[in-house]
C-alpha cells in the first residue's frame, strides 16, 4: 500500500497501530507538538470533540521511501472552541462555523 493511502486511510480511523515509534504532528502556526502514537490517538480523539470533519480530498502527494506530504483540501466544522488550530479564540466567533483551508500533513 503506499504511503498516502495509508495515511488517508489512518485520518478516516486512526489507530496507534499504524503509528512508528518517533512519530509527531506539528501546528507550525500555534507551535504546538504532540509526539508519540498514544499521545497523537489521545489528542485526536479530543479534536474530533471540538471540530468535526466535514471533507478532506487530497490535492497532491509527494512520497518518499519511507515518508509522505499530502496538501489537502480540508472543509471542518468549528464546534466548540477552535480545537488545536485556533486555539484560545472565543467559542462566540466559531461555533457552528463551517471553514475551507488547504493543509499540508
Amino acid at each position: 500500500m503506499a504511503l498516502s493511502a495509508a495515511y488517508i486511510q489512518f485520518l478516516r480511523s486512526p489507530t496507534t497501530a499504524v503509528l512508528a515509534d518517533g512519530v509527531a504532528i506539528h501546528y507550525v502556526p500555534t507551535l504546538t507538538s504532540i509526539n508519540e502514537p498514544s499521545a497523537i490517538l489521545k489528542h485526536l480523539v479530543a479534536q474530533a470533540k471540538l471540530l468535526t470533519k466535514k471533507k478532506e480530498n487530497v490535492i497532491n502527494a509527494v512520497e518518499g521511501a519511507d515518508s509522505v506530504s499530502l496538501e489537502v483540501d480540508t472543509t471542518i466544522e468549528f464546534v466548540s472552541g477552535g480545537g488545536a488550530l485556533l486555539p484560545g479564540l472565543d467559542d462566540n466567533f466559531l461555533a457552528d462555523k463551517v471553514v475551507s483551508f488547504p493543509m499540508v500533513r
